[in-house]
């Protein structure tokens, strides 16, 4: 194993970046944004970077914008040591920590901000929580722009947001590259996600399955023949399942949308996707998955060759098929997810 650069300022990996470039002016820098707490998933995303790009850097950074005030900032899980052997054992190049100071030196209160389209956010977690996606925009141009990869990888657990990530970077004229990798599974089926360690009760655990077992009864339903996103969702919300043996899980949202657009649809089709959250106790849990696909165990491998830097580009609210219990998180119990 190669020793991972651990570089925590802006200096020092500007430092490392420039004179990357310059001794090897035709290879690719690949990145894999994070917040810490590294798990499988996580290193579903390195492993694609990888594979595909000649260098792999990882920046570990908690950040504040993204989480609204009664959110779970404070106690989100942070493991850099862990992280860091992870990293290492992987064979990633360079870790970046910075600090908030480095990142927003002027203030949070005091920065510019970059927002989504309302077309994109005015949806599922855009709703629930309306803070967000403009806090994870914000970062990730400070990010990109800082580290200037060639690709970035993202996750398909959090679709809406990589659908966003997309539509900034094309619309921004960013010149890089945005791959996703397959949502990565633990064995019970509940998608991988730093939270899932606030999952310690393993009644709520067991409850917390609910989610892809609805996706699923959502997939079966359609593969036999209905279409219409309302009486989809009217069938599985009201299951016998999540009524009797989940008291603790409460819907947030299930809307269909176009997997593109992420506009809400009123028929499935192969092209639309299932977007869906909901609260085990207090905690909050996302998932998602295609409209007749059955789930499987997304194993988030990389496929491909390696990219060379010639080849690295760049109202749902009143609408009847979207289901939102809870509008505004900040009038929610504490999120954490």
């Amino acid at each position: 194993m190669c020793a991972v650069k651990h570089l925590d300022t802006v200096e020092a990996y500007a430092k490392w970046h420039k004179n990357f470039r310059k001794k090897n002016p035709d290879k690719t820098v690949g990145l894999v944004p994070t917040l810490g707490a590294l798990h499988d998933g996580h290193m579903a995303l390195i492993e694609a970077s990888m594979a595909r790009c000649d260098a792999t850097v990882v920046y570990i950074f908690l950040n504040p914008l993204q989480f609204g005030p009664t959110e779970d900032l404070n106690t989100y899980p942070q493991s850099l040591e862990s992280d860091l052997a992870r990293c290492k054992a992987a064979g990633v190049d360079v870790v970046f920590s910075p600090t908030v100071a480095d990142i927003y030196p002027e203030g949070q209160d005091d920065i510019v901000r970059v927002h989504p389209p309302a077309r994109l956010n005015r949806v599922a977690c855009g709703l629930s929580r309306p803070h967000f996606f403009a806090g994870v925009c914000t970062v990730l141009v400070k990010m990109f722009n800082l580290m200037q990869p060639d690709v970035a990888f993202f996750g398909e657990k959090d679709y809406q947001q990589l659908v966003i990530v997309r539509n900034m970077v094309e619309a921004l004229n960013m010149p890089l590259a945005i791959e996703s990798v397959a949502t990565v599974r633990d064995s019970d089926g509940l998608a991988l996600s730093s939270r899932n360690a606030y999952l310690v009760d393993p009644v709520h655990r067991k409850q917390a399955y609910l989610l892809q077992e609805m996706l699923g009864q959502l997939q079966r339903r359609a593969a036999s023949g209905e279409t219409r996103t309302a009486r989809l969702k009217d069938a599985v919300a009201k299951t016998w399942l999540f009524q009797q043996f989940a008291p603790d899980f409460r819907l947030d949202y299930l809307v269909a949308v176009d997997e593109q657009t992420l506009q809400p649809v009123q028929m499935v089709t192969p092209t639309t996707r299932w977007l869906i959250a909901g609260w085990v106790a207090d905690i909050r849990l996302i998932d998602n998955g295609p409209a007749y696909a059955a789930l499987g165990s997304g194993n988030g491998k990389p496929s491909g060759a390696k990219i060379s830097r010639d080849s690295a580009p760049a109202e749902a609210a009143s609408d009847p098929t979207h289901i939102v219990s809870n509008p505004v998180a900040d009038s929610s119990p504490t999120p954490v997810a």
